[in-house]
């Protein structure tokens, strides 16, 4: 997928730190806000893809650091 939306960038090196972002930084960010608001991950995930959907944003526009 990272292949076909970034097609000439589609080096290992180009797409490792975007993977990272999303894997790591993301995640790790998360897990705090989690805990930060007594939610689970899961309950915040579904909140912000859905605040995402209904806002009419680009769905590009949620994967640029």
């Amino acid at each position: 997928w990272m292949e076909w939306l970034y097609q000439e960038e589609a080096s290992f090196e180009k797409l490792k730190p975007r993977i990272e972002h999303i894997c790591r930084d993301d995640f790790r960010r998360l897990l705090e806000e989690a805990e930060e608001t007594g939610k689970t991950p899961t309950e915040l995930v579904y909140e912000k893809v859905e605040d995402l959907v209904f806002s009419g944003a680009d769905f590009h526009e949620s994967l640029n650091p």
